[in-house]
């Protein structure tokens, strides 16, 4: 999506140090040397910060999860003496454990008959003949259905004897069936696995010890303990990775291309919800949503209680396609079936951080206002961009006739039949009114609400703040960084396949707001609005491709207003309503060519 407009030019440094002596300063969140009329023009909208950015600040402490901006979750565990794992469960040693003397990062380490595998994970070393391993199920986890590790054996006349004991919710225990593998064999080493499959799918309140003996050598290898498979890889379709638009084409075009032109079956017209399906490829088949992890945590001080997932959607044995990660902030206090707010979230490096509150800008962070009012906000951290970075198109290694934006769809939705299940409300209390869910999203997330609001009816109000392509746009700007190649079909029509003012009018008589970022943007996407559309509003924000505290008031309001919520908090200070006309926008053009001709008069008394 559009990155923020920056003019790294030597005179708007100069500009910025005079503006700042005419009108007061106040720029959060701005790094930089960023142009002068825009900061300034913020500045004059408000003069005061938001709290937002540091209500949600406890929370830091108390979800690794929210916070952990390297994903240490993604690496493997260091067996600590009780660690959270990554499949939703903890793991101590016994005290009858021998000794954990460390790690080796990969198997071979010079010692072991030059072993190599393709599982080049963390071995924990016991120096001594018996490790004992407890593996607590949470209560919250889906039910397990399979367990299993790795070890390095020295010959086959010296095999370990691992067992697997499974104690249910009364104490009553049971050894359970492991079954071996050996995987590779160099010399008289072998690197085995031992696996099991759970007899029952009740395990609520399960524990599992592990134990492996051996007599002969002195130190136990074993490798970390996998849960239902998770991060056990399979074997892509294809290879490499496709990056480029070029490569894509090479591997997927002819047979996408003839697809969609079979699909299109020669129409000229499609409409907007059934083009974006067209294009946006097929979902994953026969995987149906895995809970691997729900925390929660609270802010007796703010009175809410954030809530933290993951869910497995896939099993490519690739965490960045596997899983989704995603919070939940409602209020303690909950007052009947809550309203609900998808937030999705813009392209940076912030990701869901922004709207949560904890990091990021002010003036987007609406989540700890929102549900101190009663309102429940969703943020998942989406694929492409934020959070669940890496080879962005490497899904279609598995899922070639997918898209990277039909992935994303996807994760969304898994996410809010997610919150929106009876086994979610049986675990947290908190049920969801399915007649008040809007979605918002700005920048990138703004495309992302644009399709969500098409593809999903679920959604009572769709707010779209600044996605600033023109039409003629979106072909290029989305098929060239992958988001969509399929999009490519298109490049050489004169007429966009997606035209954003069809997509506005296609919503029924569920409610919009949009704000677009120019007076071009404005005009074109009001193009087919008119009165059999009053549900449908658009604006303008005349700082461009910006969140100001103005417009997030309006936001604000609209979803208060839309959910029969009397909030409690409002913003503060100068921020005015946004314009709604060209007319009404004339008079910023009129402010900012006035404030330019001040700072250019004062540069010159400089000289």
């Amino acid at each position: 999506m559009k990155a923020r407009k920056f003019k790294f030019v030597t005179i708007a440094i100069v500009c910025y140090g005079i503006a700042t002596s005419i009108i007061p300063s106040f720029f959060h969140g701005s790094k930089g040397a960023v142009e002068p009329i825009i900061r300034s023009a913020i500045a004059a909208e408000t003069n005061q910060q938001l709290s937002n950015a540091d209500l949600l600040a406890e929370f830091r402490s108390t979800d690794p999860y929210l916070i952990d901006t390297n994903q240490k979750y993604f690496a493997h565990n260091q067996w600590q003496s009780l660690n959270k794992a990554l499949y939703g469960g903890y793991i101590r040693l016994t005290t009858n454990s021998a000794p954990a003397a460390g790690f080796i990062s990969k198997i071979y380490d010079g010692k072991l008959g030059n072993l190599t595998t393709g599982f080049p994970g963390s071995f924990l070393l016991f120096h001594g003949r018996k490790a004992e391993i407890i593996f607590e199920k949470p209560i919250h986890r889906d039910p397990i259905e399979s367990i299993s590790f790795r070890v390095i054996e020295f010959s086959d006349e010296e095999l370990i004897s691992p067992t697997l004991t499974h104690k249910d919710c009364n104490g009553n225990s049971k050894q359970v069936l492991l079954t071996r593998k050996v995987i590779e064999t160099k010399g008289t080493v072998n690197f085995s696995k031992y696996s099991s499959k759970m007899a029952t799918k009740d395990n609520q309140c399960s524990s599992f010890l592990i134990e492996v003996h051996s007599q002969s050598p002195d130190t136990i290898f074993m490798d970390e303990i996998t849960i239902d498979n998770l991060g056990e890889k399979s074997s892509p379709i294809i290879e490499p990775c496709p990056k480029y638009l070029d490569e894509w084409k090479k591997t997927f075009g002819d047979k996408e291309f003839k697809r969609i032109e079979s699909e299109l079956n020669g129409r000229k017209t499609t409409p907007p919800a059934e083009m974006f399906k067209i294009l946006l490829g097929n979902p994953v088949q026969g995987f149906t949503n895995r809970l691997i992890q729900l925390s929660h945590s609270q802010s007796p001080k703010l009175g809410l209680t954030l809530y933290s997932f993951i869910i497995q959607a896939d099993n490519t044995g690739n965490h960045y396609i596997d899983l989704i990660r995603g919070w939940l902030l409602v209020p303690d206090k909950v007052i009947g079936p809550l309203p609900v707010l998808l937030f999705n979230h813009h392209g940076d490096r912030f990701a869901s951080k922004g709207p949560l509150g904890t990091i990021g800008e002010t003036e987007i962070a609406v989540a700890t206002e929102l549900a101190t009012n009663n309102v429940a906000v969703l943020a998942i951290d989406g694929y492409i961009h934020g959070g669940l970075r890496g080879c962005g198109s490497m899904v279609l290694q598995y899922h070639p006739n997918w898209s990277l934006q039909g992935k994303n769809h996807d994760n969304i939705s898994r996410s809010l039949d997610f919150i929106l299940s009876q086994s979610f409300t049986k675990k947290t209390g908190i049920s969801f009114d399915t007649n008040r869910i809007a979605t918002w999203g700005y920048s990138y997330g703004a495309w992302f609400s644009m399709i969500e609001g098409l593809l999903d009816s679920r959604y009572t109000d769709i707010l779209i703040s600044h996605f600033d392509y023109l039409s003629a746009d979106i072909v290029n700007s989305y098929s060239q960084h992958m988001s969509m190649a399929q999009l490519s079909y298109f490049e050489n029509d004169d007429t966009p396949p997606l035209r954003v003012p069809e997509i506005l009018t296609s919503y029924g008589d569920r409610n919009v707001l949009v704000t677009a970022g120019g007076v071009n943007v404005f005009k074109e996407y009001t193009s087919k609005i008119t009165d059999k559309h009053p549900n449908v509003k658009v604006i303008i924000n005349p700082y461009n491709h910006y969140i100001t505290f103005g417009e997030r008031k309006v936001v604000l309001d609209f979803i208060f207003n839309r959910f029969g919520i009397n909030a409690k908090n409002r913003i503060s200070g100068p921020a005015h309503e946004l314009p709604k006309t060209v007319a009404e926008y004339r008079k910023f053009a009129i402010w900012d060519g006035a404030w330019r001709t001040k700072v250019l008069d004062g540069f010159k008394k400089t000289k």
